[in-house]
């Protein structure tokens, strides 16, 4: 997967052009059809693994939950690679924060699809402040064929915040402050929102991530590329043959 910024990136340090390429998914076949009327306790799922990248930003939610109002009428449920140990370490037990193993790829999309608003974080940490610039996570495919809002907690200049807020799928939380956090969680509370979010992503969704439309469009590009291969080598055979002619 190439983000648009690591695109730019490669332009302007290597002069090379490369195209886009978005992470994708097939389509959420277990998406579920409208929205609670209530949004409280508000349902928080993150899967993916847990690095030093990103754990800053896990952590801030994490002890948000467990100390504010707000926070603690949520429930997050965590898909990763921590286990108990790593969560007593990192103080993350309590009673609305949920830890679960790895589950499979079917079983995952019901997870993400029964969610109220699924959670992206997006490392603060100026030591891989590159990573959080560039980078572009392949779970972000999963997360719009859900068609559920974002949660995406990062700084603001990272292309994932930039992309997902620009195209109004997401609630961007872009500053390690409680009171940022729970303005974003006070919106995401309602439904109507929660609805129109979850629209967009699933929209943003069809428009770039879907993988049957890449392999659509990857193999149309294959084709031209043979025709054009093709027509060279008969150019090519056409003009031998001229010369062999003219040689006689």
């Amino acid at each position: 997967d190439l983000s648009p910024a690591m695109a730019d990136h490669l332009q302007k340090c290597y002069g090379v052009a490369p195209e886009v390429q978005w992470p994708a998914t097939s389509e959420n076949q277990a998406r579920v059809e409208g929205e609670r009327d209530s949004g409280l306790p508000l349902r928080l799922v993150y899967s993916g693994m847990i690095y030093d990248t990103v754990r800053d930003s896990l952590d801030f939610l994490v002890r948000f939950l467990r100390t504010d109002a707000l926070g603690k009428a949520c429930e997050l449920d965590l898909f990763s690679n921590y286990t108990e140990a790593d969560m007593a370490q990192s103080g993350w037990n309590a009673a609305n924060v949920h830890r679960h193993d790895w589950v499979g790829e079917s079983e995952l999309k019901g997870i993400l699809a029964e969610a109220d608003v699924l959670v992206l974080p997006i490392g603060f940490d100026q030591r891989v402040s590159y990573y959080a610039t560039t980078s572009f996570p392949s779970k972000v495919a999963d997360y719009l064929a859900a068609a559920k809002p974002l949660l995406v907690i990062g700084p603001e200049d990272s292309s994932t915040v930039s992309y997902l807020s620009g195209n109004h799928c997401a609630e961007p939380v872009c500053a390690l402050a409680d009171t940022t956090l729970s303005n974003a969680l006070r919106r995401l509370t309602e439904s109507h929102i929660r609805r129109e979010l979850g629209g967009n992503a699933l929209r943003l969704f069809q428009k770039n991530h879907n993988i049957e439309d890449q392999r659509k469009v990857f193999a149309d590009r294959l084709r031209k590329l043979s025709a054009r291969r093709a027509k060279a080598a008969s150019t090519m055979d056409a003009g031998r043959a001229v010369t062999a002619l003219q040689r006689r």
